[in-house]
């Protein structure tokens, strides 16, 4: 993943609140502009998908670009084009295996990668992760 800095003005039209905030979900479409860096211009006008919550120690998303690749980038230097009701959002828990709501998430488990993150159930239950073996198929039920 590329972390990408940007030169830290507001600008109208950012997608964070009042007290600084993202205003962003996973699944959220939008678009990159504001990047300063020499690196940080070329992805200027890219759109994507948020996949993850913001991460509380950079300030950033993850936001996988149509391409495929994934840059952390800060909430002002985002615009929603497409806000993804959270509900239709699956989002795969590492220790049952099921496709699950955001919602079904702690805050903290959200901000975790998808192979680290475990559901609401799973924590109380203490269920552990499965880990995914190269080569190994997830089991039918």
């Amino acid at each position: 993943m590329v972390a990408l800095k940007h030169d830290g003005n507001a600008r109208a039209g950012d997608t964070v609140d009042s007290v600084g905030e993202s205003t962003l979900s996973v699944g959220s479409s939008v678009k990159i502009h504001g990047l300063q860096s020499q690196r940080g211009k070329s992805f200027n006008g890219k759109s994507g998908t948020i996949t993850t919550e913001l991460d509380g120690e950079t300030g950033r998303h993850s936001v996988r670009l149509k391409g495929g690749r994934v840059l952390a980038v800060k909430p002002a230097n985002l615009t929603l084009t497409a806000a993804q009701p959270a509900a239709d959002v699956k989002i795969h828990c590492g220790a049952c295996e099921r496709a699950l709501p955001t919602d079904s998430y702690s805050r903290e488990q959200g901000r975790l990668r998808q192979s680290m993150r475990r559901c609401k159930d799973c924590v109380a239950s203490g269920n552990q992760l499965v880990l995914m073996k190269k080569g190994r198929a997830r089991s039918e039920e």
